[in-house]
């Protein structure tokens, strides 16, 4: 079972949500050390995969899931049906809940106004690591269906379902005899994370679809999600990034793409005066990449970095200015990620 993410603080009150690991470090790194060269659906209740519930009927939302587990892009190139659909996820941190699960859908022109399908969550403990045993089975339905590409949004919360500490599946089971909707269909998306469906036979690997139309949202004593959209950044094309800068009220770091080589720079309350760096360096002789940030703002600063291909991500909370305490450290990431 992989350890729980947990707060450790560091010296100068620098501190990031990791996997404790034996000897793990985090290093930090005073400002002025670098400056020189940066200058240069609520349900009755849970049940397994044997029970049954009614199903509860789920409207459109407009956000789906943005902050939580997204493979996809945001595109839909296509759109499939299979009776049984799934997406691959990197393992949860442990005593994590699955908090909500959103699922894009559209119908053809004749389809119906309202689907029924359960959501499945099964572990990657068949052969070659492919769906196997079913973790949790829920009856849903979603409403107002229609020929738009649209998330339906099923909130768990109140069931303390158990997000899985090992990679996992998460997908619907449909149970339909024809195509009564679609399920949104990335083709170009960056993740590598597997997709398979099913249908009277065995697993198949969808090869052609990097991702589906299934997003999830983790609540419990792992790191916070990350608000809004992720950055993108040529310099790290398997990495993606957000910063939230918190003074009197949080604001979203603005990618800032006129920056010093190989650093991802992003700006505040001005635009166009960059405020975070982040770098991220390796493989080092640890054989990690070590993911380093600093900050010119006396402001908290909080660093998401999720590796597109492994599905890992890594939070990083760097303290604002307190009485008596007048430095502004950085820190890095001995075992960041692997290569």
């Amino acid at each position: 079972m992989l350890p729980r993410y947990s707060k450790i603080p560091r010296a100068n009150s620098s501190r990031r949500y990791a996997r404790r690991r034996p000897a793990r470090e985090l290093c930090l790194i005073h400002t002025a050390w670098i400056l020189a060269p940066l200058l240069l659906l609520p349900f009755a209740a849970p049940v397994g995969a044997a029970g049954a519930m009614q199903a509860s009927v789920i409207t459109p939302r407009a956000v789906g899931c943005d902050g939580g587990l997204v493979h996809d892009d945001g595109t839909w190139e296509s759109g499939l049906f299979v009776p049984t659909m799934v997406q691959r996820f990197a393992p949860a941190a442990e005593g994590s809940t699955l908090d909500s699960v959103c699922i894009c859908w559209n119908h053809p022109p004749t389809g119906p106004d309202q689907i029924d399908y359960d959501l499945v969550v099964l572990a990657a403990d068949g052969p070659g690591g492919e769906p196997g045993t079913e973790l949790d089975r829920f009856p849903v339905s979603a409403s107002g269906v229609s020929t738009t590409r649209t998330f339906f949004h099923h909130d768990l919360s109140a069931l303390d379902v158990e997000a899985p500490a090992a990679p996992f599946y998460l997908g619907v089971d449909t149970n339909w005899s024809s195509s009564e909707a679609f399920l949104c269909s990335d083709l170009n998306g960056p993740s590598t994370q597997p997709v398979y469906t099913r249908g009277t036979g065995d697993w198949k690997e969808e090869s052609s679809v990097t991702a589906l139309g299934i997003r999830a949202e983790l609540a419990g004593d792992g790191p916070p999600s990350p608000p809004g959209s992720p950055v993108l950044d040529n310099n790290y094309p398997d990495f993606r990034f957000w910063v939230r800068i918190t003074a009197q009220q949080p604001i979203l770091g603005t990618h800032e793409p006129n920056c010093i080589d190989e650093t991802v720079c992003f700006s505040g309350a001005i635009a166009g005066r960059s405020e975070v760096f982040v770098r991220i360096v390796g493989p080092k002789p640890n054989g990690m990449l070590w993911p380093t940030m600093v900050k010119f703002t006396t402001s908290q600063v909080e660093v998401w970095i999720e590796q597109i291909s492994t599905g890992q991500r890594q939070y990083y909370l760097l303290d604002g200015a307190s009485p008596g305490f007048d430095e502004l450290p950085g820190l890095f990431d001995r075992e960041g990620f692997s290569p």
